[in-house]
């Protein structure tokens, strides 16, 4: 899989989706003006993404595990944006529906003065059905 990296912008977030070293963050205010455009690229690969992990579970030996965990670190997203988080948690779901080898874990950071964000991450956690872990930016 090729990494998949977006640089920042003062309307768009940072993505860093790296499978060599197994690290991959979505960080940054995230409200482009152009939210299909900047999101689909991201939709892209994770879509390709869940394809390589059908085929990783198959290859797996028994016993073995992997875990990908993604991080969220937005300091604010508008309602566009949002729909599209959503299809995110949707495939990493999916992802972890493929098998018992393969887990998708969420780490959704919030910034404790705004409980917007934690109450957000909230909702993705419930409607996504993915365990999501909390945790207070620095």
């Amino acid at each position: 899989m090729q990494d998949l990296i977006i640089k920042s912008t003062v309307c768009t977030p940072e993505v860093s989706f790296t499978p060599q070293t197994n690290e991959y963050w979505i960080k940054g205010e995230s409200r482009p003006e152009d939210v299909a455009q900047f999101y689909s690229p991201v939709l892209d690969w994770l879509e390709k993404f869940e394809a390589h992990c059908k085929i990783l579970s198959n290859t797996l030996e028994h016993g073995a595990r992997s875990v990908f965990k993604f991080e969220f670190a937005l300091v604010y997203f508008n309602s566009e944006s949002a729909q599209y988080l959503m299809r995110f948690m949707k495939i990493m779901r999916a992802i972890n529906k493929i098998s018992a080898k393969i887990t998708v874990r969420v780490c959704w950071f919030y910034d404790d003065q705004n409980e917007r964000i934690k109450d957000a991450g909230e909702e993705f956690e419930e409607l996504s059905g993915i365990p999501f872990e909390f945790c207070e930016m620095d």
